[in-house]
């Protein structure tokens, strides 16, 4: 998959100027408390991994393509599990790119003492998953300090149980509420240092969600699927504003 990456950006940088980014879906390590060791423990966790969840460190990816070899503790493990890596495929998959993208929805949190589980009562979108803001501070800058790439969200929103209200519109404080929550956090880290290039919300309209068909809804704009008929979430506004300010309120 990288070597096939290395040859798409070779084949793009034939063409016309343009900004070339690699994008993965990331779940942040997020510090238990703003603690030296608890930020400490959070980093090493996110930049490290297991035999058992190689496929989930994004180390595991972003280290190739960024900094021309792999994570040292990739060559803890038996060599059978990984194919022969020559410094021409190196070479390749270590093309150069302006910047990273992240697809992030939540984070882990993550002490001194290790991982700490979910608290009753977590909040959680319709589909299941946690609400956890800081992992839009957390994420996008442990990866700005690793890498030093700027950093574009390309993917961050929730589920919702959206429907067409008796005043023909549809409310939605929950998505409201999730966004104005993350997209503080990532204004945080612009405010601190962390380079942001962009942030896109999954998703503009519902649709078919790779995992759920039609039964979950993250758009900003609701989709009658019989009728074809759309109407503007109060998220959607929200939005608008986030933009036309370029989050002057968050």
């Amino acid at each position: 998959m990288l070597k096939a990456h290395g040859l798409a950006v070779k084949e793009l940088r034939r063409g016309e100027p343009c900004r070339i980014g690699f994008t993965g879906a990331s779940c942040p390590a997020v510090p238990a408390t703003e603690k030296n060791e608890d930020i400490e423990a959070a980093r090493k966790n996110y930049f490290e991994s297991d035999y058992n969840a190689f496929a989930f460190s994004d180390a595991y990816w972003f280290d190739p393509v960024i900094t021309g070899k792999y994570p040292e503790w990739v060559y803890n493990y038996e060599s059978h599990f990984k194919p022969e890596i020559t410094d021409d495929d190196m070479e390749l998959i270590s093309q150069p790119i302006d910047f990273i993208g992240f697809n992030i929805y939540q984070g882990k949190y993550i002490s001194a003492q290790g991982l700490i589980g979910e608290t009753p009562g977590t909040p959680r979108t319709s589909i299941g998953w946690p609400i956890t803001p800081q992992a839009l501070y957390w994420g996008p800058r442990f990866m700005f300090e690793r890498y030093g790439k700027p950093i574009i969200i390309t993917e961050n929103g929730m589920a919702c149980h959206d429907s067409v209200s008796l005043d023909g519109k549809v409310h939605d404080p929950n998505r409201t509420d999730y966004l104005h929550r993350y997209l503080s956090e990532l204004k945080r880290a612009a405010d601190s240092g962390t380079e942001i290039d962009g942030y896109y919300v999954w998703s503009l309209t519902d649709n078919f969600e790779w995992a759920k068909g039609y039964s979950e809804r993250f758009g900003l704009v609701y989709v009658d699927y019989a009728a074809q008929r759309r109407v503007i979430k109060d998220s959607a506004e929200f939005i608008k504003n986030v933009i036309s300010t370029n989050g002057k309120d968050l």
